[in-house]
């Protein structure tokens, strides 16, 4: 039977070595800002560390590059951490690692772009949440309604001043918060406040373009959240112009449907 205790010893020493090999997270976060501060693209977990992945590129979606600067980088108590592949300061278009001790929670960012702009990077959280990702079932089932063609859904509405299909895109007792009113419950009051927005466009022959940009999403069983700006454009009509919101949204996965927006808050960027 040595064999066997041979094998069982083996196999052991394969988990244990498995247990042990580094975890890669994508994260694809702002850091501050998409367009001022670079983007954190993944995290690698080790027993000993966190290497956080930073493209200091503000204009990943450009065909141009915009270089970045940080001051610092610190743990939760204030110390400092070693960066390998930039010198903290000065500006770069690169790609670098930060390494956190494991055992702190937060990677702190400082002096983004020379100025007091500071960001803070939930470690644990992100880790927490991949793990949790990882049971999650499909984001949405063939035939349902994903995220993105929520999102897709909400542009043509939009575009073709259709009331009924944006607010189609709210569970039946979804809450639309907008700046400066009260809250507007359920999915009938929302379709009056867009179907008077769209009436007063086309009144004024005015064609409106949307679109969005998404900082943060995290999705956990049949609940999403999602953080961005959204950028609408209004066109043929003396208000043209464009303005830029940034909004905090609840989604809710309906069987057989697939995502809604069940709670959507906004207000001026900028």
């Amino acid at each position: 039977m040595k064999w066997f205790g041979a094998l069982m010893i083996g196999c052991l020493l394969a988990t244990s070595a498995a247990a042990q090999q580094p975890e890669r997270i994508e994260i694809d976060q702002c850091v501050w800002k998409c367009t001022k501060g670079g983007r954190y693209r993944s995290m690698l977990v080790t027993p000993e560390l966190y290497i956080v992945s930073i493209d200091a590129n503000r204009c990943p979606d450009q065909s141009y590059h915009c270089p970045s600067s940080y001051a610092s980088f610190t743990t939760d108590d204030g110390v400092p951490v070693e960066v390998k592949g930039y010198v903290p300061g000065e500006k770069t278009t690169e790609v670098f690692n930060v390494y956190v001790p494991r055992g702190n929670r937060y990677l702190y960012v400082h002096g983004i772009n020379s100025g007091d702009r500071s960001h803070v990077l939930d470690l644990a959280a992100l880790v927490e949440g991949e793990r949790a990702s990882s049971m999650e079932p499909p984001i949405a089932a063939p035939g349902e309604t994903s995220i993105d063609d929520l999102y897709r859904i909400f542009i043509e509405g939009y575009a073709q001043l259709d009331a009924d299909k944006v607010a189609g895109l709210y569970t039946e007792d979804a809450i639309y918060l907008s700046p400066g009113g009260d809250a507007r419950r359920g999915r009938p009051a929302i379709r009056e406040w867009f179907s008077r927005m769209f009436r007063g466009a086309e009144e004024r022959g005015e064609n409106l373009e949307l679109s969005f940009e998404t900082v943060e999403r995290r999705v956990q069983g049949s609940l999403a959240y999602e953080v961005g700006y959204f950028t609408l454009t209004r066109v043929g009509s003396e208000r043209a112009g464009t303005s830029r919101a940034k909004f905090v949204v609840v989604l809710k996965r309906i069987p057989g449907a697939g995502w809604r927006l069940h709670v959507d808050g906004y207000s001026d960027a900028d």
